[in-house]
């Protein structure tokens, strides 16, 4: 960025380069990988070490933050483990997103 070149945006997900490089999907395997909605660029380094994607790139275009919370507590996760790595991910828009998730749940 300081020489004037800003970094190459990628529109989809990590899963699409952790599917390229044949990974097994780590939520399968019943690690929480935030790969579903964080931004691709990376190259899925993580995943292809089976080390879960924490969001590092930022949230992917269109990404699904109500579908990814509920994939995850699907797969049996605790709540607040759940909460906890997807602020990593995306900070204080994740706290209108879980009081959100209140209202609509009561």
């Amino acid at each position: 960025m300081v020489q004037g070149a800003p970094p190459e945006y990628y529109p989809q997900p990590v899963c699409v380069t952790c599917k390229y490089n044949e990974n097994d999907c780590l939520l399968n395997r019943g690690i929480p990988c935030l790969g579903p909605i964080t931004a691709d660029g990376c190259g899925s380094v993580c995943p292809n070490h089976g080390v879960p994607c924490f969001g590092c790139w930022g949230p992917a275009e269109g990404a699904n933050l109500t579908s990814e919370f509920y994939l995850l507590k699907e797969k049996g996760f605790d709540v607040d483990a759940i909460k906890k790595r997807m602020a990593n991910y995306s900070g204080s828009k994740l706290h209108t997103f879980f009081e959100q998730l209140k209202k609509e749940s009561k």
